[in-house]
Formats: structure tokens, C-alpha cells, sequence
């Protein structure tokens, strides 16, 4: 449908474009960065970095997780958004036809129908989004305090000094 083809295509060319602007800008960087860090590490203190190479791989499975929840979800908004997009074209492209069989209601009741499915497809979006926040923050908090157990655990052994 007119609406629904219209929508996607403005949606995607925006989509490609912020792809393209984060690969250009970070993915070389990202790319040093987890090469040349862990091998650093190691070389500081192995017994940290073996620590850290256990909880980030669990921290980036329950990320992943709700990402592609939220992934799947906001697919169902986008089409939910796209076709309440092909509706109203539709129904503003007819409007003297609707008028002519006097079909108001029936076209208000469509709209209100597929803009229902549209809000509860946003909502659960919005809801899973909101519930991860503070689920990953504080596992994120307890990865970091249990780095900084670990960490102060090797000070106290003095299996890790400050080296100027």
C-alpha cells in the first residue's frame, strides 16, 4: 500500500544512514580497542583480566538478549506504524467516496482499531526498553563491584601495584 511503502522507504534510508555514520566513525577504533585491550591487560595482571573475560561475556549475552526482544518488538511497531500509515492514505485518498456511502464510522472505527495495535506495539516496546535499563545497570554495578572485590583481593596480596 501507498502509505505503508512511503513510510518504510523514509524509515530505511534514515536507518541506513545512522549505520553508515556509526560504521565509519567507531568501527576502527572498537576493532584496536578489543584487540590491543585484553592483551594489555594480561600483560598488567592476569588474574583481573581472566576475571573481567568472565563477566563481560555474560554482561554481552544479557544485553544481546534484550536487544533482540527489543529488536523483534520494534519491528512489530514499525509495521503496526506503517500500516496505520497505508490506512490513513487510503482513507484521505477515498474521502469523497467514504463520504458518498456515508462510511465515516466505519473508517473512524478501522482508525481506532489499527491505532490501538499501533500504541500497544509501541507500548510493549517502550516497556521491555524500560525494564532492561535498570536490570543490565545493576548487574553492570555488581560486575564492576565484584572487578573492584577482585582488584582490591590482588592489592591486598600485592599481586598488583601501582608502576610509575
Amino acid at each position: 500500500q501507498t502509505g505503508d511503502l512511503s513510510y518504510r522507504l523514509t524509515e530505511e534510508i534514515d536507518r541506513i544512514g545512522e549505520i553508515i555514520n556509526k560504521l565509519c566513525h567507531q568501527f576502527l577504533s572498537c576493532s584496536l580497542q578489543l584487540i590491543f585491550l585484553p592483551i594489555y591487560m594480561l600483560v598488567l595482571n592476569w588474574q583481573l583480566t581472566i576475571a573481567s573475560l568472565i563477566i563481560a561475556p555474560v554482561m554481552a549475552a544479557l544485553i544481546g538478549l534484550f536487544g533482540n526482544k527489543i529488536l523483534n518488538l520494534s519491528a512489530q511497531s514499525q509495521t503496526q506504524t506503517s500500516r496505520l500509515a497505508a490506512l490513513m492514505t487510503e482513507v484521505f485518498s477515498g474521502i469523497r467516496l467514504v463520504q458518498s456511502f456515508a462510511a465515516q464510522d466505519y473508517e473512524i472505527e478501522r482508525f481506532i482499531y489499527e491505532s490501538n495495535k499501533n500504541r500497544n506495539a509501541q507500548y510493549k516496546t517502550h516497556r521491555i526498553k524500560a525494564f532492561q535499563y535498570p536490570v543490565v545497570g545493576f548487574l553492570e554495578a555488581v560486575s564492576i563491584m565484584s572487578l573492584f572485590l577482585i582488584g582490591g583481593w590482588q592489592i591486598s596480596q600485592e599481586n598488583l601495584t601501582l608502576k610509575l
